[in-house]
């Protein structure tokens, strides 16, 4: 159900490479005017995105792992609040688009995401504290967008950071505790 909305609200009519999810849009088109949860519900019993290899969702054991729609002309904002109903999610892509809006503080709820790759987009605010809920987040990657105001101190409690990817934002990292905390982290915050 969360990647019907991902479609919908990321402008999936003119996305580049949408194998599979052509179905939404085909089905979309033809409900003109309908309800949009029974529009959602009716796509699950159209295609499933694990037996009909949508573009960039890989399953493993009928759960979506992971979603990379990197480079994929997605425009909108993030319907965040459906994402943690994605609760195997390990990956999530969503790098080179033109996405705004605020990082919800849903994505706090994956407990199992590793890589987190947003840059290159047109997200801003505060990234939420929340994020440092993903224990097992092993990359973090949001350059060059308009994040502002401090890095959050939640990201020193993530053991499993490995990689963190600041730069090209207007975050305040002069004199940042939360980056001293980092130390053994490869970390990149230039140009903010």
């Amino acid at each position: 159900m969360a990647l019907v909305y991902i479609y919908i609200e990321l402008g999936g009519r003119s996305w580049k490479y949408k194998r599979g999810w052509i179905d939404i849009e085909k089905h979309v088109l033809s409900q003109k005017g309908s309800d949009v949860e029974k529009l959602v519900q009716d796509m699950l019993l159209v295609s499933d995105p694990c037996v009909s290899k949508w573009t960039g969702i890989v399953c493993e054991f009928g759960n979506v792992i992971s979603i990379a729609l990197d480079q994929n002309n997605l425009v909108g904002e993030i319907p965040w609040a459906v994402i943690p109903t994605l609760h195997h999610l390990v990956t999530l892509d969503f790098s080179l688009n033109k996405i705004k809006g605020e990082v919800g503080k849903e994505i706090g709820e994956l407990k199992d995401l590793k890589f987190l790759e947003l840059k290159h987009n047109l997200f801003q605010g505060n990234i939420p504290d929340e994020i440092g809920n993903c224990a097992k987040l092993e990359w973090l990657g949001l350059s060059s967008n308009e994040f502002t105001g401090q890095v959050p101190e939640s990201l020193s409690r993530i053991p499993a950071l490995k990689f963190v990817f600041l730069d090209h934002n207007r975050l305040n990292v002069r004199n940042s505790l939360v980056l001293k905390k980092l130390s053994s982290v490869r970390l990149n915050t230039m140009f903010n």
